[in-house]
């Protein structure tokens, strides 16, 4: 009887655990599911493309003739050909921006949570806010690079606090490799990713490391 009430004492921690998991991974598969649904609701509300001419005039000539221009996007183009011109409707292409613009929220919320010691409910928040935010609700619509731009800076950022925070060499070649398709989608971001190439080594192995890293370090851990 003793060693049956061990046991129970033994197991009953771990369950807890696993049960506390179980809901957290719950929680932030609703979000997501909050996040697409709405996103995909207001699309339907006004599916209606903008252009901004000649930054859209040159990534729909793009799609349409496969020519590269100089100071633009020389990724772009192709995903307009193949979500607007092969389907012959700009709704794929726009569909796709609205779920890139879910994504970015998801990820946003996600830095907040796991880097920041920000609780699931205030990361939400956020993350509902940011889907929610005038300016990637007007980007979506447009025949621009905004979208899905800021979609993978937002996952550049997401894997190089990783890399911050860990330390592995491979984590620096993802984010290395994202920058490379980030450049493809705006030339712009040439300059931040530059600076961040030779500033994060420096940050990741210096003495000092921000607060905020070290909580998001510890809540990693446990």
């Amino acid at each position: 009887m003793h060693n049956a009430v061990i046991k129970v004492g033994e197991t009953t921690p771990q369950r807890t655990w696993v049960s506390a998991g179980f809901r957290a991974a719950n929680s932030w598969w609703a979000f997501c599911v909050v996040v697409f649904v709405t996103k995909l609701l207001l699309l339907w509300l006004d599916p209606t493309p903008k252009l901004f001419m000649g930054d859209s005039g040159a990534y729909i000539w793009t799609a349409l003739t496969g020519w590269i221009p100089s100071d633009r996007s020389y990724l772009y183009g192709y995903l307009v050909r193949w979500l607007a011109v092969w389907p012959h409707s700009f709704l794929p292409l726009l569909a796709a921006q609205a779920l890139a613009s879910g994504v970015t929220a998801i990820v946003f919320a996600r830095i907040c949570s796991a880097f920041f010691g920000v609780s699931n409910r205030l990361s939400f928040l956020f993350g509902f806010l940011c889907a929610l935010d005038p300016c990637q609700l007007v980007w979506e619509r447009y025949v621009m690079t905004e979208t899905f731009s800021l979609l993978v800076y937002v996952l550049v950022l997401y894997r190089s606090l990783l890399y911050v925070r860990d330390r592995r060499l491979w984590e620096l070649a993802v984010v290395q490799a994202l920058s490379v398709v980030l450049i493809a989608f705006r030339i712009g971001y040439l300059l931040v990713v530059q600076v961040c190439t030779v500033l994060l080594p420096i940050i990741a192995f210096a003495r000092c490391a921000s607060p905020a890293l070290v909580i998001g370090q510890r809540r990693a851990h446990r």
